[in-house]
């Protein structure tokens, strides 16, 4: 396990928008990231796509999801799905910084991170397997479409969902 900064464009976002879920906890981990105070933003769950791709691909039902996802790889050079913290992924590519991450590759990793899981701000389940099933069933819950947090955010600002003043920061 270990902490890293990553692009949004490197990260696959979470299929479940719309709608915005929370516009305050955006408007608060935007200003976080906005102001530098990086302390106060718990590391989103990553998990490489290399790691999380063997076990989507032996779930049958994963297979109409399949020709999407590899004409998405295609396009984008993507390195991890992201398991967790669409606001704060978000807000970083808002204030044009870099997500703050936290890499899971192992039942080691899971075990690490117990106390951060425990403080409801970290999107994992108990072991490995059920962590790589809950994102499984989550992808399969959702429309079949792959995006990254960057284009993600960008529906986000198409659609009228995100203020103005973020908007603005972002272009300037």
């Amino acid at each position: 396990m270990k902490e890293i900064f990553v692009l949004p464009k490197y990260v696959i976002g979470l299929n479940d928008y719309p709608p915005l879920h929370s516009p305050k906890a955006l408007i608060e981990y935007f200003e976080y990231y906005k102001n530098n105070n990086l302390s106060k933003v718990f590391p989103i769950p990553l998990i490489p796509i290399a790691i999380v791709l063997p076990y989507l691909v032996q779930d049958q039902r994963f297979l109409a999801y399949l020709i999407a996802f590899e004409n998405f790889i295609s396009k984008h050079h993507v390195e991890y799905f992201q398991l967790d913290g669409k606001h704060r992924a978000s807000a970083a590519y808002l204030t044009g910084r870099k997500i703050k991450g936290m890499i899971i590759e192992n039942e080691s990793d899971i075990q690490k991170v117990k106390g951060l899981k425990d403080s409801g701000k970290f999107g994992i389940d108990d072991t490995f397997e059920e962590t790589i099933n809950d994102l499984k069933e989550h992808l399969l819950r959702h429309p079949i479409n792959f995006w990254t947090v960057q284009e993600k955010t960008e529906a986000m600002i198409a659609n009228g969902d995100i203020p103005q003043y973020m908007v603005d920061y972002l272009r300037s």
